[in-house]
């Protein structure tokens, strides 16, 4: 999700590191409150069924992702 930024940057952004995930332009702010998302980077863990599990605001690393995968795979 890009949080109030312009099309033309989010462009320029995708298209600088070779981007094909889709993107969210929230450039009202409305798609960030709604989800609670006070910085970014912030990532979701969503499980299998698209229940948010977990929630990162900050950098992701590893063993964010290993602790989810682990929680998740029973």
């Amino acid at each position: 999700m890009s949080v109030q930024e312009s099309n033309t940057a989010v462009e320029n952004f995708i298209a600088q590191y070779g981007l094909t995930y889709p993107f969210l332009l929230d450039t009202t702010g409305n798609a960030s409150r709604s989800y609670n998302v006070y910085t970014t980077p912030t990532t979701y863990f969503v499980n299998p069924d698209g229940v948010i599990t977990d929630i990162l605001p900050g950098v992701m690393r590893q063993q964010w992702i290993d602790r989810n995968m682990a929680v998740m795979e029973g």
